[in-house]
């Protein structure tokens, strides 16, 4: 009779760490899943960040402060980047505002226009780059 309980009792503990163990399974399987969707998503940003850097270059390289004020589309990649240009207040120690310096903001929209980073850059135009 003893051998009976005992066996049965075995089976039990099995069963239960066969199911503890499913659990652990489980959690580590969504923890698994949780970091590959937030490195993805990081990927995405950088990706996008370098694409910013790219267009702010492209943008900082035009002859006249009034053609930096553009927007372009990029349709592969679903990403709109728009850039402005606006004349910066940065003065000296006397307290005189230097002129010929710019600040050009970039913006990086994607995701349906959900999401967006921006990066500002200043820029030195002299005679604010008129021809």
């Amino acid at each position: 009779m003893t051998s009976r309980r005992s066996n049965g009792f075995v089976l039990f503990e099995v069963m239960l760490a066969l199911i503890i163990f499913a659990i652990a399974v489980v959690g580590l399987a969504r923890a698994l899943n949780d970091t590959i969707g937030v490195t993805n998503s990081m990927n995405q940003e950088r990706a996008i960040r370098m694409a910013l850097e790219s267009f702010l270059n492209e943008v900082r390289a035009k002859e006249s402060t009034s053609e930096m004020n553009t927007e372009i589309v990029d349709t592969q990649r679903g990403i709109s980047f728009m850039s402005a240009v606006e004349k910066s207040e940065v003065s000296n120690a006397e307290g005189n505002t230097l002129d010929d310096l710019y600040i050009l903001t970039g913006t990086a929209k994607w995701g349906n226009g959900t999401e967006e980073t921006t990066a500002q850059i200043m820029i030195y135009k002299p005679g604010g780059g008129a021809r």
